[in-house]
């Protein structure tokens, strides 16, 4: 029985020649995309005009910065379009396979993405679901967000933000494949999402900032989520500037949400995953105690001579065109990394922590 964090990744840790071989259904393999039935959405507008930033100088900007104006859709969806968007097509298997902005463990994508809208000009306040596949907002609660702010701890709760960005993970997307070690893959994959989404967020300007502690059961009434099959991981507060007033509490039909269609004939549960989620899914007023280890180690990674991310070579690529050509495909590099490089990319680990 998988009790804690620590039990969970000791006991699904890789040991090589010892891993269990798996088979893969074909024939039930859940879909990368999540649809509703009967859903009202909101076609994204078009955004060409990216901010040419160097990668490095994004990435090394403090992510809580005064917000300067409030975000307007067309920021949204440059914010969606460099952080969750489909960016290349591959035929297999008969049909179009669709590569994405932010990377993921064997291409499986198991996160979903949510939007809590309150300050965003020209979006109604509410609860949307992000359909990555139809480049699209799909309307789950009007004027709702508030839910949303109610499930997170602290200073976030009573900060004023234009919206939050909710990054969940459907389990069997990486089960289906790797089994209970699949819950691994859903984390890593989560991680890099919000990675992209930050980036993308600061490469267009806006404050953003990443919570991980929230009330996980109230998150997925709010969502409607099933948490058997479903879970938030982290939640992204972006931009800054006064909410809307909010109005209603259902959609026009009457229900909580649109009904979510199965990605599959059967969408078994992991009493593995199960027991690893609820584990860590408790609601905590400070950090918890024992988890202390990130900020040292971001603390002393700065002996030598660490060459700052401000230093680097003017010519680095561009923040946009850094995102979007990259993909979710390996692109291994046949050379040493070069000590500069990589003590930047630690300085750039250190800011995020002691920001923290």
């Amino acid at each position: 029985m998988t009790d804690s964090g620590p039990a969970y990744h000791q006991g699904t840790c890789y040991r090589r020649h010892a891993l269990d071989a798996r088979g893969l259904d074909w024939a039930n393999q859940p879909s990368p995309y999540k649809t509703y039935a009967d859903m009202q959405t909101i076609d994204l507008p078009e955004t060409r005009d990216f901010p040419r930033r160097g990668v490095w100088a994004v990435a090394a900007e403090p992510a809580k910065k005064p917000a300067a104006r409030a975000p307007g859709l067309a920021d949204l969806a440059r914010v969606l379009d460099l952080g969750y968007s489909l960016t290349a097509g591959r035929r297999q298997m008969g049909q179009t396979f669709y590569f994405r902005s932010p990377a993921s463990a064997g291409a499986l994508y198991p996160t979903e993405l949510y939007l809590a809208a309150r300050g965003i000009q020209g979006l109604a306040p509410g609860l949307y679901h992000c359909a990555i596949g139809q480049r699209a907002l799909g309307l789950l609660k009007s004027g709702r967000a508030a839910d949303i702010q109610q499930c997170l701890p602290g200073a976030l709760a009573r900060r004023s933000w234009a919206a939050l960005l909710i990054i969940t993970g459907r389990y069997f997307r990486s089960a289906w494949k790797y089994g209970t070690r699949g819950y691994r893959y859903v984390l890593l994959d989560s991680g890099h999402l919000a990675g992209n989404l930050m980036l993308a967020i600061q490469c267009c300007g806006l404050p953003g900032e990443v919570a991980y502690d929230f009330d996980d059961r109230a998150l997925a009434r709010a969502l409607g989520l099933d948490p058997d099959l479903e879970g938030g991981l982290a939640c992204i507060a972006l931009g800054g500037g006064t909410p809307s007033p909010e109005r209603g509490g259902e959609t026009a039909d009457g229900n909580p949400t649109p009904e979510a269609r199965p990605l599959c004939a059967r969408e078994p549960v992991d009493p593995g995953i199960q027991a690893a989620y609820q584990a860590g899914a408790q609601l905590t007023a400070e950090a918890p105690s024992g988890f202390s280890m990130a900020r040292p180690m971001a603390q002393s990674v700065t002996a030598g001579a660490a060459l700052h991310p401000e230093q680097m070579p003017s010519g680095a690529l561009a923040g946009p065109p850094a995102v979007l050509s990259r993909r979710s495909k390996r692109n291994f590099v046949g050379r040493t990394l070069e000590r500069g490089t990589f003590n930047a990319l630690l300085e750039l680990v250190r800011r995020h922590y002691s920001q923290a």
